[in-house]
């Protein structure tokens, strides 16, 4: 999980924003992060609103691995200034690499 290798590699404080299910409920058993915040699926702006009212001045990483455009569009909001916007993921349309 990408919580566990940002722990791994020197972040002090992890906060995981997603749906509540499956992953969730193993990121909390590995207690992969510090803070957990389980997003509506019908309407997570509440929660995406209180995210920013506890970290007024953003996050010093953030990492978009939903593969929502939308989400995308606004995760440089939960940026702090000069902070980092990772983007995860991959395009199952690119072509694969042919090997010769």
């Amino acid at each position: 999980m990408l919580a566990q290798l940002l722990r791994q590699n020197g972040c002090s404080r992890v906060t995981i924003a997603a749906p509540g299910g499956l992953k969730m409920d193993l990121a909390k058993q590995l207690e992969a992060a510090d803070h957990y915040v389980e997003l509506s699926r019908s309407n997570a702006a509440p929660q995406l609103e209180q995210i920013k009212q506890d970290h007024p001045h953003g996050f010093d990483i953030v990492i978009e691995a939903t593969g929502s455009v939308r989400l995308l569009e606004d995760a440089i909001n939960y940026c702090r200034r000069g902070g980092t916007l990772v983007v995860y993921g991959y395009d199952r349309l690119l072509p694969r690499q042919q090997q010769a």
